[in-house]
């Protein structure tokens, strides 16, 4: 098994004869996969090799590369060098879908993780989530489809839930499957919920992200409030709150998704049905 070896930016500029600043741009964009190690940025020697003394004309690494680098631009709140990314990923061949399935939401995941260890702090928490509604919103219109749609979905997270980030996610993700999304955001009272889905033709499911801790009961009387007053249309729960199928079933759901990957196979799925 080889042992990869990590040089520094300067050793990597002086091998890709390159000024200091230039690398350091690479690592910023995420063209070039870092790690900090003692407060300094390494690189992989096989990274380096793979780039080139003529860098600018290779192919970038695999886009989940990309990701650590992100994470980082967001954190620190730099939306123009996280975004700088996300150009690079789309001119590299990836769709938008991608770039949410591989690059943000992972970011997020990792950033939410990260701030559940304090590992980072609520400001870094913060600006990243900040940094990534903006970004959101530029992504967004890049998901509309041509074509005939495949039914309404509406998305939101209950009372006592301020998260809106993953239902915009979702919401992007399934817009860009040919279905009519409404988004209500986060912190939606379960009257909401029952008043659009009640006054909407062509609702196939309901789905909600649950992510604020000691929750459960606020998303159960949701679901049950669904239920009654629209019988027949499915309530789909899924986020941090809801770890796995038995707290779904515990909370009267009728199915659940581990992750935003599941929830596009959910769907999918109801289409079927």
């Amino acid at each position: 098994m080889t042992t990869e070896t990590y040089i520094s930016l300067k050793i990597a500029a002086e091998k890709l004869d390159l000024h200091y600043m230039t690398v350091y741009r690479y690592v910023r964009t995420g063209r070039l996969p870092a790690v900090k190690v003692d407060g300094e940025w390494r690189v992989r020697q096989s990274d380096v090799d793979f780039l080139g003394a003529d860098g600018a004309d290779r192919t970038p690494r695999p886009r989940e590369e990309q990701r650590p680098a992100l994470e980082e631009r967001m954190i620190a709140g730099d939306e123009a060098g996280a975004w700088q990314i996300i150009e690079l990923a789309l001119g590299s061949g990836a769709d938008v879908e991608e770039v949410y399935l591989k690059l943000l939401i992972p970011a997020m995941r990792s950033i939410g993780d990260r701030w559940e260890t304090e590992d980072i702090s609520v400001l870094d928490e913060h600006q990243a989530t900040a940094v990534a509604t903006r970004i959101v919103a530029r992504l967004g219109p890049m998901f509309r489809r041509r074509g005939r749609r495949r039914g309404v979905v509406i998305i939101g997270a209950p009372a006592g839930d301020p998260h809106a980030l993953a239902p915009a996610f979702l919401a992007d993700l399934l817009r860009g499957r040919r279905f009519e999304v409404l988004d209500l955001g986060g912190n939606t009272p379960a009257e909401s919920f029952v008043e659009l889905a009640s006054k909407t033709d062509g609702v196939r499911a309901v789905a909600i992200s649950a992510t604020a801790p000691d929750n459960l009961d606020v998303v159960t009387e949701t679901v049950a409030a669904i239920h009654d007053a629209c019988p027949g249309v499915p309530v789909l729960v899924g986020g941090h709150l809801i770890s796995s199928r038995e707290v779904a079933e515990q909370v009267g759901a009728d199915d659940w998704a581990p992750d935003a990957e599941g929830a596009l196979e959910l769907f999918e799925e109801i289409l079927v049905r």
